[in-house]
């Protein structure tokens, strides 16, 4: 039971406090996003500046050099150095032509045997005397015929 100085009156007092109090909350987090939006690209805008500021000074370095004509690398171009190490035997696996071909013939005779399978299901299915159970079985036969493609 509400107690007497709960009436309608001061409940609704209580409603228009905390609604005033959650107007003064959204308003407050508008702000605060307005302010962390600002923040955010100044920071933004002056880490750009600091890159592209870095790059320019990079450039005008290079340039520089280039135009001192600073020495360029050693050594004569093209030749080539000491060989290395041998590596460890089967880094590379070769395949020779043969075991390709028998390989793809392997995979030809494998799907030749899967569409003669699909193909005489179809046949029996033709024989059904069913129409929804023919239906449903056909449906099944041309959804694993697409997921095999």
């Amino acid at each position: 039971m509400p107690s007497h100085s709960d009436n309608k009156y001061t409940i609704n007092s209580k409603i228009l406090d905390l609604q005033s109090r959650v107007l003064a909350l959204e308003t407050a987090n508008k702000e605060l996003k307005l302010w962390l939006l600002g923040e955010l690209q100044t920071r933004i805008n002056d880490s750009q500046n600091v890159i592209q500021g870095a790059q320019e000074s990079d450039f005008r370095e290079l340039k520089a050099s280039v135009k001192n004509g600073v020495d360029g690398r050693n050594g004569v171009d093209g030749a080539t150095g000491p060989q290395g190490a041998q590596g460890v035997p089967g880094d590379v696996t070769y395949i020779t032509p043969v075991e390709v071909e028998a390989q793809v013939q392997a995979l030809r005779l494998k799907l030749a045997k899967w569409q003669a399978a699909v193909q005489f299901a179809y046949e029996q299915n033709y024989g059904t005397k069913h129409r929804g159970l023919k239906v449903a079985i056909d449906s099944i036969l041309k959804t694993i015929e697409n997921q095999a493609k």
